[in-house]
């Protein structure tokens, strides 16, 4: 599995992140030199208001570092005041999107006395993406050189050796300047003849392709930090380690190279190649400038990352899961309101049928025939005595054996009345 080239993006608080960028427009104010045309009074006032500003509204900020630095700026040219005001105005919404970048590049002039004026494009690049780091590059270059023609110092970055221009040199060179003076004042040093604007435009071209190969780089090196799926994830040292050579290192290492290389071959390019000691006093200021550049990006790439979390692990596959019997169907009581009430004879009870019947008791008939035979024996009393025999019976005896002649006892007649149940 692969992983796209995605933007480092830090976000805090809503209150720091306000604070960040109204301290970047309070120091752009005093990093601008212009408040000694102000009164001593108003000097420490001003940037404290920006700032203040800035921690209840950006817009509010932004807008008042304007206004704060447009007077200055009217009193070195009014014709310079009517441009700065409608850069910083016209494109407002679009600087304000990307207020951090734009902050970067209006101190590209401090930086460069700093000679660490080429981190702004590999720090943009790096966070941001390809896009904006070419971006970043091509407005810094163009800044810079943009300042030393206003001032009238020499464009060329490799001769750069300190700041780029001061507001004093700006206000000796457009001294009663009218507006098309003041166009040709700042358009004239790029192009003193088809040769130096070449070399200014492959200058430019070269800074916002290190900005843009570091962008690169850095989406190219997160993309192998993302482990395969089934493969074991490395120590969480080893991974920072991983995540810092990859999204730091080498992109600001071969960045610098690139930059270096194609900054030296410039004078080659344009058919003006430098002499052997120009081209050493060259190579040992453009290296200063590209290992001090590289270790501030370091810096602040490092505290970067080591915010971030780490990489993802690899994927495990899923386990299967293993088939659980179905739980037993929970029915719902029966209603036995219809039983209760006798409106319902239940299925149970239907299906029971009669009861089986206890078999006979042998032992019982038995006795129930022995009394009769024992009845049957007993001898019947005489017909004077307290014999119980019926008077019919007695007369159908004596009927029989005539007048004078005993009749043979027989046996005495018992009434017996049985009781069926």
């Amino acid at each position: 599995m692969e992983a796209q080239a995605s933007v480092i993006i830090y976000k805090g608080p809503a209150v720091l992140e306000r604070a960040v960028l109204a301290a970047g427009m309070a120091g752009a104010v005093l990093a601008s030199q212009l408040l000694p045309n102000y009164p001593m009074e108003w000097r420490a006032l001003l940037p404290l208001a920006v700032l203040g500003i800035g921690l209840w509204s950006t817009i509010g900020a932004y807008l008042a570092m304007v206004a704060v630095l447009a007077y200055p700026i009217w009193q070195l040219s009014p014709y310079l005041m009517v441009l700065f005001v409608a850069v910083a105005i016209i494109p407002h919404r679009l600087i304000l999107n990307h207020l951090p970048l734009a902050l970067l590049i209006v101190w590209s002039p401090v930086l460069a006395a700093l000679h660490i004026e080429f981190a702004i494009p590999l720090l943009a690049g790096i966070l941001s993406g390809t896009r904006r780091g070419a971006v970043a590059g091509l407005v810094t270059a163009l800044w810079i050189k943009l300042y030393a023609a206003m001032s009238g110092n020499p464009l060329d970055l490799l001769l750069l050796q300190g700041s780029p221009g001061t507001p004093a040199g700006v206000a000796a060179r457009f001294a009663n300047a009218g507006s098309l003076d003041t166009v040709m004042l700042i358009g004239a040093p790029f192009v003193p003849n088809s040769s130096e604007l070449l070399a200014n435009l492959l200058q430019i071209a070269a800074v916002a392709g290190a900005g843009a190969a570091a962008g690169w780089l850095a989406g190219w090196g997160r993309s192998r930090l993302v482990l395969h799926d089934l493969q074991d994830a490395p120590p969480p040292w080893l991974r920072m380690a991983a995540r810092i050579w990859w999204t730091g290192i080498v992109p600001v290492g071969v960045s610098m190279i690139v930059l270096g290389a194609a900054l030296l071959l410039v004078p080659f390019a344009v058919g003006r190649p430098l002499s052997a000691l120009g081209l050493q006093n060259a190579a040992n200021l453009l290296s200063m400038k590209l290992v001090l550049s590289s270790a501030a990006v370091l810096a602040l790439i490092g505290l970067v990352l080591v915010a971030q979390p780490l990489p993802p692990g690899a994927r495990r596959p899923a386990r299967p899961e293993r088939a659980k019997p179905a739980p037993p169907p929970v029915l719902p009581p029966p209603d036995l309101t219809p039983i209760k009430t006798g409106r319902f004879v239940p299925a149970w009870a239907a299906q029971a049928g009669m009861a089986t019947p206890l078999p006979a008791d042998a032992d019982a008939v038995d006795e129930n025939d022995d009394l009769i035979d024992l009845l049957m024996a007993v001898p019947a009393s005489s017909p004077d005595g307290d014999g119980d025999a019926p008077a019919g019976a007695m007369r159908e005896v004596a009927g029989s054996t005539g007048a004078g002649v005993t009749p043979v006892p027989g046996p005495p007649v018992r009434e017996i009345a049985i009781e069926l149940d």
